[in-house]
């Protein structure tokens, strides 16, 4: 995996008016075994935090759907559930540790005079951490 090929394509979505569900979510979406039209459909819901609620920040929600689809069985079993779990709470501390939180709101309300979209930078920083749990646990199989 391209790291910087990966920042630049959901950045590049972004910049299209995809959400930051979708444009972490979208980075990937040669990656998992869904088109990328049904992959945005599936990640529209969590764009402004959740329903435009200013929750969970979507760049931390489009990695989790995208560890979900790596490591999920995709049955009702519990056989990888508690892994998929420890995957995404892996994503949201990193996120933590790097910002502090994960609220949209609170997130998009820190911004400094040349940042010109503070989006962007938690789109490319959630795509890299993917990356490295992605490469860390073998999740390309």
């Amino acid at each position: 995996m391209d790291i910087k090929e990966l920042k630049s394509k959901a950045n590049d979505l972004h910049s299209k008016n995809y959400n930051c569900a979708q444009s972490v979510a979208g980075a990937f979406s040669h990656l998992v075994d869904i088109d990328e039209a049904n992959l945005f459909k599936v990640c529209e819901g969590f764009g402004g935090g959740m329903g435009d609620h200013k929750e969970c920040c979507g760049a931390v929600t489009g990695g989790i759907v995208i560890l979900s689809l790596l490591n999920s069985s995709g049955t009702n079993e519990t056989l990888t559930k508690a892994e998929t779990y420890n995957l995404s709470a892996d994503l949201r501390n990193q996120f933590i540790e790097k910002y502090d939180l994960t609220t949209c709101e609170v997130l998009k309300s820190i911004s400094t005079e040349d940042d010109s979209n503070i989006c962007d930078n938690y789109i490319t920083d959630s795509v890299e951490m993917v990356c490295k749990i992605i490469e860390r646990e073998g999740l390309l199989k």
